[in-house]
């Protein structure tokens, strides 16, 4: 089915009454919008428990990007990890080659 409506200045719009038959829905009701890869996904909330069974998780709120100073840290952190297995190889090596 497809339906089409139109956004007011106000933000607002009605829901066409083919869409709110068939999803079962009254007045009072509530839809769940989630926006995935610039799609908007509309479900209805009626407050039955299939509903609510439905609904998805809450997103996890939106990770800002590193700084500066936590770039550097984590940087210095896989060298020195670097630093440890190539000293660890060595010792390896080196008490290999002397047996």
């Amino acid at each position: 089915m497809t339906a089409t409506s139109t956004l007011t200045r106000k933000n607002q719009t009605t829901v066409p009454k083919a869409v709110t038959e068939a999803l079962g829905m009254k007045p009072a009701d509530q839809f769940l919008y989630e926006i995935e890869a610039g799609h908007v996904i509309l479900r209805a909330r009626t407050g039955r428990l299939a509903d609510l069974l439905q609904e998805p998780p809450p997103a996890p709120p939106p990770k800002r990007p590193p700084t500066p100073a936590e770039i550097d840290e984590a940087v210095g952190r896989h060298l020195a990890g670097d630093d440890a297995r190539i000293k660890r190889q060595w010792h390896e090596t080196r008490k290999a080659s002397r047996r």
